[in-house]
């Protein structure tokens, strides 16, 4: 990949972004696995994930800091969220430059819920 030829790309600056943001933030750089008392899987509905079954969406919630989701589905969905002030980091289905706001005075306010689009993504971070 040519980095020299999207000076200015919005792919670019996601990738600036994000690398500040891994950087800044301790659970995203340290080089060892979570331990099971450090994350917590869920499916859509907020419930812990049956991993015996076939589902598009899988969500995390890690060190009860951030909650990272991901959704394969063809189709739009609404998908429940664990409790707390959260505020919206990533959306991969957002453009530029609401895709990525590191900043959370300026991040959007997730409430109960997060409606999703196919195949996307979405990173929350929970403020005191």
């Amino acid at each position: 990949f040519d980095w020299k030829t999207t000076e200015e790309s919005s792919l670019r600056q996601f990738t600036k972004q994000l690398i500040h943001l891994r950087k800044s933030h301790s659970l995203f750089s340290d080089d060892h696995f979570y331990q099971a008392k450090q994350i917590e899987w869920f499916d859509s509905m907020n419930q812990p994930v049956d991993w015996n079954a076939e589902q598009p969406y899988i969500g995390a919630l890690i060190e009860q800091k951030f909650y990272v989701g991901f959704y394969r589905g063809t189709s739009n969905i609404e998908i429940q969220i664990p409790s707390g002030k959260w505020f919206q980091i990533i959306a991969t289905h957002l453009e530029t430059p609401q895709d990525l706001v590191l900043n959370t005075d300026q991040a959007k306010r997730i409430e109960r819920s997060i409606k999703l689009p196919s195949y996307s993504s979405f990173l929350l971070k929970r403020v005191p």
